[in-house]
């Protein structure tokens, strides 16, 4: 049980990568919503998954799937929602 809920949580970035896809599919290229969707979805896919797999590396977070988890998905939207908010995507 333990490593089907292991699974779970590794798998939680990339499935707001594809609604991030999804956003970008149905925006046109070059609007403010297209950037953000494309670079979600890379930084979900990606940033996600490898920033649990080393808090999980270390002592602290060892067992402690959620929080890593959480983490992971924290920092990923923080990355994003940071330039979001000071306009870097809007469009000149």
């Amino acid at each position: 049980m333990k490593n089907e809920r292991k699974t779970f949580l590794l798998l939680l970035g990339p499935v707001i990568a594809v609604a991030c896809v999804g956003l970008a599919i149905v925006s046109e290229p070059g609007s403010e919503p297209f950037t953000v969707g494309v670079l979600g979805a890379i930084g979900f896919m990606v940033l996600a998954p490898l920033i649990q797999i080393i808090l999980l590396a270390t002592e602290k977070f060892s067992g402690r799937d959620g929080l890593a988890c959480a983490i992971g998905l924290g920092v990923t939207s923080a990355l994003l929602l940071l330039p979001y908010l000071m306009g870097v995507f809007a469009p000149a």
